[in-house]
């Protein structure tokens, strides 16, 4: 059983996929799609280190590339309006290559909280794919999902509206109008 099966097994199963009869995958339902995968988001595993804020700028400056995630990057996805106002825990995304510069930050703790800024290892794609400064709109959206707290509940729906808003089958009709 190939790995792709493996992984989207469930998605095929409550029929958000079906896989097509010469190869490949076909997405019906991409809101469960989403929510299916942002529900096996773990951040804690793939956490780095939690830092004070004040240690962001220096850390900023010690490595070679960065994204910033969470609530941070909902706000450039949903066109740079915070309809929230306070953002929470922050995440800032960095490459593996670069993490000996967030064990050598001052203040690394392992306690979460709006004080201190979640540092998380990026992939090789997402360090390629996120040339903005910004994790992607699903990634962010599977944050903001594995994130505690009110604030990423609130970033997280503005987010849903802004992909969910018009049915699938309503879309050409409302690109009309």
């Amino acid at each position: 059983m190939g790995n792709t099966f493996k992984a989207t097994r469930h998605l095929v199963d409550i029929g958000a996929i079906t896989v097509l009869p010469r190869g490949g995958l076909s997405v019906l339902d991409p809101e469960r799609v989403v929510a299916a995968l942002a529900a096996e988001r773990r951040l804690s595993g793939d956490t780095l280190a939690l830092i004070p804020t004040t240690s962001v700028p220096s850390l900023l400056q010690r490595v070679s590339h960065y994204a910033l995630g969470g609530a941070d990057a909902a706000i450039h996805h949903l066109g740079g309006r915070n309809t929230v106002a306070d953002r929470g825990e922050r995440i800032i995304y960095i490459p593996e290559t670069d993490s000996e510069a967030v064990r050598s930050s001052e203040g690394a703790s392992g306690v979460a909280g709006p004080e201190n800024v979640r540092v998380v290892v990026m992939d090789q794609v997402a360090e390629r794919a996120w040339v903005s400064g910004y994790s992607s709109f699903a990634q962010t959206y599977a944050d903001l999902f594995a994130q505690p707290g009110w604030q990423a509940a609130e970033f997280r729906r503005a987010l849903w509206r802004r992909a969910f808003e018009v049915d699938d089958w309503a879309q050409s009709e409302a690109a009309r109008a």
